[in-house]
């Protein structure tokens, strides 16, 4: 129920589900405004809950993952091409952005050989991406003092950035951003060795973000007063 109350209150006015177009301009404001209102009522009946924030995070993540109208949209095209090119011929496509993303969604692509159809699981691919990035950074850095701001914060990421949009599609920000952010929280809190692999895939995926992944070594050889602390960067670059 949250999940569908949240949807109609974000999703654009007119937007299909299941097949069936749902259009809601005429009623723009009344729709929104009851929305909101029963959004307000079930904050406060149940905000002091220690379910409500994990459960607005799990309905928000459910209900991107069932109820938007995805595709895998812009160059998504060509990156699902590739993989399929790859799965299905065993040959390395020539593709002007990274197949390091699109490999990781390979399970996805085979599930949809069973289930649904390929697109259908691939255009859903960051949806589950970022639920796996979610459920990582709250592993690393959930002390008990840091839990509130941390749902918090993931809700945030849910309604007020331009993640919800990056979630429609077979995008590559997504990727980079998640796997990024993972390697630093691992660094910061003491798992260098799973830091600097999930930085390196993050940074792998979009090559553009090798200099920050150098600024943050040199940050790093300065710290620790040791070179050794540049050989991830350089195993990027090469």
């Amino acid at each position: 129920m949250l999940s569908l109350i949240l949807f109609l209150w974000l999703a654009p006015l007119e937007t299909t589900v299941a097949g069936i177009k749902i259009s809601l301009v005429s009623l723009e404001v009344p729709v929104r405004v009851a929305l909101g209102m029963l959004l307000v009522g079930f904050y406060l009946r149940h905000s002091e809950a220690p379910w409500f924030e994990p459960a607005l995070v799990v309905s928000g993540l459910t209900g991107f993952f069932f109820l938007l109208p995805h595709s895998l949209g812009g160059d998504g095209v060509d990156r699902f091409r590739a993989l399929a090119h790859l799965l299905e011929l065993g040959q390395l496509p020539y593709m002007s952005y990274s197949l390091v993303g699109p490999l990781f969604s390979s399970p996805l692509y085979w599930l949809g050989k069973v289930v649904q159809t390929p697109e259908w699981w691939c255009s859903r691919f960051n949806v589950a991406l970022l639920a796996f990035g979610f459920l990582a950074l709250y592993r690393l850095l959930a002390f008990p003092e840091h839990k509130p701001r941390l749902l918090a914060f993931f809700l945030i990421l849910l309604t007020g950035s331009m993640f919800p949009h990056h979630l429609w599609f077979y995008f590559g920000e997504v990727f980079t951003a998640v796997w990024v952010a993972v390697g630093t929280a691992a660094w910061v809190t003491g798992r260098p060795r799973l830091g600097w692999t999930a930085l390196i895939i993050g940074v792998l995926n979009t090559p553009a973000a090798l200099p920050a992944l150098g600024l943050l070594a040199l940050q790093r050889c300065f710290q620790k007063k040791s070179p050794a602390a540049l050989l991830p960067w350089l195993l990027a670059v090469g």
